[in-house]
């Protein structure tokens, strides 16, 4: 288990402002997402969706509160062999916001996986566009942020709570990737046809790519969070 931080200021170098889990998820709500896994649980296999909307996932082999997030709540752990959370459905591809949207998710390994060279997945969602939060394979210590084959990659040696927000508008042409509430680069939109045909924290499938560390906070809007709404949601 990796030690959390204490004290008075968040691994982003923020004040923490925010004295509890609650208060945190309360934080997101307030930004209506469309759907959001807290992944704050303690026990059982349903990942709740915090939004009421039903978008509920289901759990395999993680350790619920294996971790604490930056503000002393509960994070799920992933073993990076079999653990990973089912968050599709149905109703979430009916209504996932393929032309203009935004994916937040927060998480936390060790520099040794960082540099295990194996690609690992925090959040996969794939039919229409990909939607991805990952660890490459090679150069070692380095995250990427991905849709619809624009990417941001950047380093990341392990060890600290880190924030990744992608968002995207086809109308407007553009994606903007975040990190730790800072823009990290711009791109041209791309466009998704088709439907969601899967979405999985903690992996790509069942068998590939799984994550081995925490991940705490998915969320996604059905809107373009601004720059200041991606800043104000790394502050914990």
């Amino acid at each position: 288990m990796i030690t959390p931080l204490g004290g008075g200021l968040s691994p982003l170098g923020v004040g923490r402002g925010y004295a509890s889990a609650l208060m945190y998820k309360d934080k997101v709500l307030g930004y209506s997402p469309l759907a959001y896994w807290a992944l704050d649980e303690t026990s059982g296999s349903t990942a709740v969706d915090a939004t009421g909307s039903g978008f509920d996932g289901t759990s395999s082999n993680v350790t619920w509160a294996g971790e604490a997030f930056v503000d002393g709540g509960n994070a799920p752990t992933f073993d990076g062999t079999t653990s990973s959370i089912d968050v599709f459905s149905a109703g979430l591809s009916a209504v996932y916001p393929h032309s203009a949207g935004s994916l937040m998710a927060w998480w936390l390994t060790t520099s040794a996986v960082m540099n295990d060279g194996n690609q690992r997945r925090v959040f996969n969602a794939e039919g229409g566009a990909s939607y991805v939060i990952r660890k490459l394979a090679t150069p070692a210590t380095t995250m990427q942020l991905f849709r619809q084959a624009r990417s941001y990659p950047f380093t990341y040696p392990g060890t600290v709570w880190t924030q990744g927000v992608i968002t995207w508008d086809e109308a407007a042409n553009f994606t903007h990737f975040y990190v730790n509430g800072s823009s990290a680069g711009s791109l041209i939109a791309g466009t998704a046809t088709g439907s969601l045909s899967q979405a999985r924290i903690g992996a790509q499938n069942p068998g590939s790519f799984l994550w081995s560390g925490a991940v705490a906070h998915v969320a996604i809007f059905d809107y373009v969070l601004s720059a200041a709404q991606v800043a104000d949601l790394a502050t914990v």
